[in-house]
């Protein structure tokens, strides 16, 4: 998510602002070194209606997709198989949107969801809660034609009254998941059997920069072989730290790539290299262990990628070197109200592999 905040004019002065100094930081794409060719192809699965902001995705085994929506409380069906596809709704939630989501155990995911509202640009501190959705249930009673009553497939795990902002998601062994806190600048713990929920991490990197109002910290995050891994939209940052088995720091931060203008959620594939959602560029980067950057798919200029807000891997035979990628339809369009495009769930072939980050979706999951 690239967007928070109190008011109206605090709000479109911060997108404004952020819009001009990318132009003036970067003129042209920023200087990307030859980690790819040219970027893959784009192909749009679905577009929903204007104004719809895609948040997050995860991808089932199935192949099948879980969007979730910044803009209203929706949590999406999207069939890849399915050409036109036409998303089933899953489930809506009582708050103003839904946000990171992942998947714990076989299609039993959970969805954060809290009350960021984009009728007044403002953030509702204490609002927040994740939820458990059972696709299961869901599959039951498609099956006969009829839509799961929400009780059966949405029940709530916890309430976070002292978060200010969730945000990303990810697995951390088989009953955790740690969930990204951008407006506190920190890590929250949630055991998902118990519904206990700790601060776990709190570091000087996941913050929001001193003295820039409203802003956002620590975006996206995944865990992969004792690493957190996250990206900060603000400092346009891509950073590691390494952690315990119970989520706590276990070291020092390190800085893997940065002049990322508008990190967002993304995906690691099996080599390590990370596809991270650019919004600000509308691309997906392609960044490797070492640091080195280039352009996966979409670039500055080009629609299709509008907004982009998280990267997932495919799962099946035929999509498993696919990266799917969820789009806002453009931050502009939030700030004038004139949109050009709705948020979409898109697909490009990148002849990689999903990692197993040992979360954020079966889509970072070899299997």
């Amino acid at each position: 998510m690239q967007l928070s905040g109190f008011n109206a004019f605090s709000v479109f002065t911060w997108l404004t602002f952020i819009l001009s100094f990318s132009a003036l930081a970067h003129p042209a794409p920023f200087s990307h070194l030859a980690s790819r060719a040219a970027p893959a192809a784009v192909e749009v699965i679905h577009e929903f209606p204007l104004g719809t902001w895609v948040e997050n995705l995860a991808v089932r085994k199935n192949g099948q997709i879980l969007a979730s929506i910044l803009t209203t409380p929706e949590l999406y069906l999207v069939d890849p198989s399915q050409q036109p596809s036409t998303p089933a709704l899953v489930a809506t939630f009582p708050a103003l949107g839904c946000l990171g989501i992942a998947e714990v155990k076989p299609d039993i995911f959970y969805v954060a969801t809290g009350n960021f509202s984009f009728t007044t640009f403002s953030n509702t501190p204490g609002s927040y809660s994740v939820w458990q959705v059972d696709m299961k249930a869901f599959d039951k009673t498609a099956k006969k034609g009829k839509r799961a009553p929400p009780t059966t497939v949405a029940s709530k795990v916890a309430d976070f009254a002292t978060a200010n902002l969730l945000n990303g998601m990810t697995l951390l062994g088989k009953d955790f998941v740690l969930i990204a806190d951008a407006g506190l600048g920190a890590v929250w713990r949630l055991n998902v059997n118990t519904g206990e929920t700790v601060k776990i991490i709190t570091d000087p990197s996941m913050a929001p920069p001193p003295g820039r109002s409203p802003g956002i910290g620590i975006n996206g995050l995944h865990v992969l072989n004792s690493y957190l891994y996250y990206t900060n939209g603000n400092t346009e940052t891509f950073f590691r730290i390494p952690i315990n088995t119970d989520g706590s720091a276990a070291g020092s931060v390190e800085i893997i790539a940065s002049n990322l203008n508008g990190a967002d959620d993304f995906a690691i594939d099996a080599s390590g290299n990370a596809y991270i959602a650019l919004g600000n560029l509308n691309e997906v980067a392609l960044v490797g262990p070492s640091g080195a950057v280039s352009v996966a798919a979409g670039g500055p200029g080009q629609t299709t990628l509008a907004g982009s807000t998280a990267v997932q891997f495919g799962r099946g035979k035929d999509d498993k070197n696919a990266i799917y990628i969820s789009s806002n339809g453009g931050i502009r369009g939030y700030i004038t109200g004139s949109f050009t495009a709705g948020g979409t769930v898109s697909r490009a072939f990148v002849g990689s592999t999903g990692g197993n980050t040992g979360g954020n979706t079966g889509g970072n999951t070899n299997d």
